[in-house]
C-alpha cells in the first residue's frame, strides 16, 4: 500500500511539470504558475516519504500489508534529502566566509566588500542577511551613476531576501533534477528574480543607466557559486534581452508581485492525512 502512495505521489509530480505552458502570462501568473509547478512535486514527494516513515513498515492500511521496501526507498530519499541540504549549507557558508575575507569598504551609499578580480561583478552573498561584494573592476570600470544603478538593483535582492529563498529553491532543485522541466522553470525563476529586481530598482535610479550596467555586467562570468544573487546572473542572451526590453520599455509591474498565493501549499499536507489509516 505505502508503495503506491509512492507511485501516486511521483505520478502527480511528473503530471503537474508536463502541464501546458501558456504564452500570453502576466507577471503575476509567470510568478504562480513558475513556483507551484517546480515546488510542488519535490515538496508532495517529501511529504509522503515522511508519512511512510511515520507510518513504518509493520502492520496494516485500509486492510492491505505494509512492506520494508517503500518504507527503505522513503527513507533513503529522506536521508538524501538531509545530505543534500547539508552540502548546500556548506558550500554556502564556505562561499559566505570567502567573501567576508575581503576588505570591508565603502561603495557608493552602503558598505560592501571588495573582490580583487578585474572583471565586473556585483552579488548579494549569504543567507538571511548576505553581504554585498562588488569587485575592484567594476568600481573601475562603470561610472559613479552606473555604479549606484547596480547597488540599487543589489539591495533589491536584499529586499526580496532571494538569497535565503532561492538557496531553499536550489535545495529542491538539485533533489529532483530528474524530473521533467526542472531546468526550465529553474531558469524561468531566475528572470523573474531578475525582473522582479530591475523593476524595483527603476524606482531610485534612471532605467536607461541599470540597463547600460547590465549590459556591461551580464558578459563576466559568476565568482561565486550557492547563496548568490548576482547583478549579471548568467543565463544567456534570452535572459538579457528580456531584461533591457523591459527596463526600455519602462514595464514596472513585476515589482507589484510581493504578495504570493501559496494555497497550493495544502496539497503537500494530502499524504500526511494517510497516517491515521495505518495500524
Amino acid at each position: 500500500m505505502h508503495f503506491l502512495l509512492l507511485i501516486a505521489a511521483l505520478t502527480i509530480a511528473i503530471a503537474i511539470r508536463l502541464l501546458p505552458t501558456s504564452s500570453s502570462q502576466g507577471w503575476s501568473d509567470r510568478w504562480q504558475r513558475a513556483i507551484w509547478r517546480f515546488a510542488l512535486p519535490p515538496l508532495l514527494l517529501i511529504a509522503t516519504c515522511v508519512a511512510i516513515v511515520v507510518m513504518g513498515p509493520r502492520g496494516r492500511m485500509s486492510g492491505h500489508w505494509l512492506g520494508w521496501l517503500s518504507h527503505d526507498l522513503s527513507l533513503l530519499l529522506l536521508l538524501a534529502i538531509a545530505a543534500i541540504v547539508a552540502g548546500q549549507v556548506w558550500r554556502g557558508w564556505r562561499t559566505l566566509r570567502q567573501v567576508q575575507s575581503y576588505p570591508l569598504c565603502r561603495v557608493g551609499q552602503q558598505s560592501g566588500r571588495i573582490v580583487p578580480i578585474d572583471l565586473p561583478f556585483a552579488a548579494q552573498v549569504g543567507f538571511w542577511q548576505p553581504e554585498l561584494a562588488v569587485s575592484r573592476g567594476l568600481m573601475e570600470e562603470l561610472s559613479p551613476e552606473h555604479l549606484d544603478a547596480v547597488l540599487v538593483h543589489e539591495r533589491a535582492h536584499l529586499y526580496y531576501r532571494d538569497t535565503f529563498w532561492f538557496f531553499g529553491l536550489g535545495c529542491l532543485r538539485q533533489l529532483t533534477s530528474w524530473l521533467p522541466e526542472s531546468d526550465r522553470l529553474w531558469q524561468e525563476l531566475i528572470t523573474l528574480r531578475e525582473l522582479r529586481a530591475d523593476a524595483r530598482a527603476v524606482a531610485e535610479c534612471d532605467r536607461l543607466m541599470l540597463a547600460e550596467a547590465l549590459f556591461q555586467v551580464a558578459s563576466a562570468p559568476l565568482q561565486f557559486e550557492g547563496v548568490v544573487a548576482a547583478f549579471g546572473t548568467a543565463g544567456g542572451t534570452e535572459r538579457l534581452q528580456e531584461r533591457i526590453e523591459a527596463l526600455l520599455a519602462g514595464d514596472s509591474t513585476a515589482a507589484l508581485v510581493v504578495r504570493m498565493n501559496w494555497s497550493w501549499l495544502w496539497v503537500t499536507v494530502l499524504p500526511l492525512l494517510a497516517i491515521p489509516f495505518h495500524s
